[in-house]
């Protein structure tokens, strides 16, 4: 998502975790960052991918889901779950080459 973990001022002095944009706007906290639990935060996750130019697949059957995200130079990355969302998320991660 582009987003950094840091920290703002609230009430009493105490301060709150939060996520920034990479220009320092705050935009949620990070406890209220759910998106293995809220289906609209997940879709999110999903939409970011794919403007990052991720095609992305998931199957969805009674007994759990798949999710795959491909990149330009046709790698997959696959991840199967119970939950929907679950399957999603894991499979950005492993799609997403870590930060340096």
């Amino acid at each position: 998502m582009g987003w950094v973990p840091s920290e703002v001022d609230w009430a009493y002095s105490d301060a709150a975790p939060v996520w920034q944009s990479s220009d320092g706007h705050t935009l949620i906290t990070r406890h209220a960052w759910r998106p293995d639990e809220d289906d609209s935060q997940c879709m999110s996750v999903l939409e970011r991918m794919v403007a990052l130019g991720y095609v992305a697949r998931i199957e969805v059957t009674g007994d759990g889901a798949e999710a795959t995200f491909s990149n330009s130079l046709g790698q997959a990355h696959r991840f199967a779950d119970q939950a929907w969302r679950i399957a999603v998320l894991n499979a950005a991660v492993l799609a997403v080459p870590p930060a340096d």
